[in-house]
């Protein structure tokens, strides 16, 4: 099968490990993160206390009926039943993520050919730990996937231990062997973004993250800053970063249990080449002339990256004055 390139949400399940949300609170992020077009929206069989209370097919259909651009993946660990799953796609899941430490892929893989009767549009493994074993024996577990009935096999970084090198070196020979492949980094060595990246340049069809990094232990790649990231490199180009990167400030930052997220202005500073030395300077421009400062700070960057004015800042905020008129 081929594959076009797709980002996966994990943020209405990861966030559970810091912080609760209420069914109104996933409803309404899963709805923006669709209207940003992002690809997949992943939920879990179990365990998020927010919605604890509520059937798996009550969750599945209001978060696909808010966020009807994407997909609703359901991930589904050993001991899972079929029954609950067919719950789950038919109340609108339509991406079944098998999930299994890659030691023990024997107690989920079975499920697969179940799952493919029921019609899902996309069947994951993911492998967690999936750096506990050698690449050749990865490689012979994601050719047992396959053969189960698994389309995307996913390395799952799950101790953010990886290095980009060893990701492209196990993805490639994935890659080689004809394997569909997807890549699920942690950020404990500040490298899930890094490792994100290496797993699309070496061919990846599915890459994860959550809105600022929300997630177990260090977090999760930063959805918002992966996607800005990636486009640079000619990926995700459907993907509105800038509306995740405010919608991770408005529903998340200030709730992670350690900030380690990047914000939204730090996003911009970056890809505006815009040194923090001029900061307040264009603070102070941006207020006085009602633009927003990530704004500024990305058209400034790009007039001038070492030294730039207060003039030339009045007339890059003048200029997207006169662009928000037209």
């Amino acid at each position: 099968m081929n594959f076009p390139v797709s980002l996966v949400d994990c943020t209405l399940r990861e966030v559970e490990y810091e912080t609760h949300l209420t069914l109104a609170e996933s409803v309404r992020i899963a709805a923006e993160l669709s209207d940003a077009g992002v690809h997949y929206l992943e939920i879990a069989d179990k365990g998020a206390p927010s919605w604890a209370d509520l059937e798996i097919e009550e969750y599945v259909g209001a978060v696909a009926q808010a966020a009807p651009r994407s997909t609703v993946a359901i991930m589904v660990y050993p001991g899972a039943s079929l029954e609950t799953i067919a719950r789950a796609v038919a109340a609108g899941a339509g991406c079944v993520r098998l999930t299994a430490n890659i030691t023990e892929a024997a107690n989920i893989l079975p499920l697969a050919a179940g799952v493919k009767e029921l019609g899902v549009q996309l069947i994951t493994f993911n492998a967690m730990k999936t750096y506990a074993v050698l690449p050749a024996e990865a490689v012979r577990i994601a050719e047992d996937a396959r053969a189960a009935g698994v389309d995307v096999f996913y390395t799952a970084d799950s101790a953010g231990c990886m290095l980009p090198g060893e990701v492209i070196g196990l993805l490639r020979l994935l890659r080689d062997r004809g394997i569909a492949t997807g890549f699920h980094g942690h950020d404990n060595t500040a490298l899930a973004v890094a490792n994100s990246l290496a797993a699309l340049d070496a061919g990846a069809v599915m890459v994860d993250g959550t809105l600022r990094g929300a997630g177990r232990s260090a977090g999760n790649a930063q959805l918002e800053v992966l996607v800005k990231a990636a486009q640079r490199g000619g990926f995700l180009s459907g993907v509105d970063g800038d509306l995740l990167a405010g919608k991770s400030e408005e529903h998340v930052a200030g709730r992670r249990l350690r900030d380690r997220g990047v914000s939204y202005l730090d996003i911009a500073i970056g890809e505006g080449r815009f040194h923090t030395e001029r900061l307040a300077l264009a603070r102070e421009v941006a207020e006085s002339c009602g633009v927003p400062l990530p704004d500024l700070v990305r058209e400034v960057g790009r007039r001038d990256p070492v030294r730039p004015s207060r003039e030339l800042m009045e007339a890059a905020a003048a200029d997207l004055c006169a662009s928000r008129a037209g």
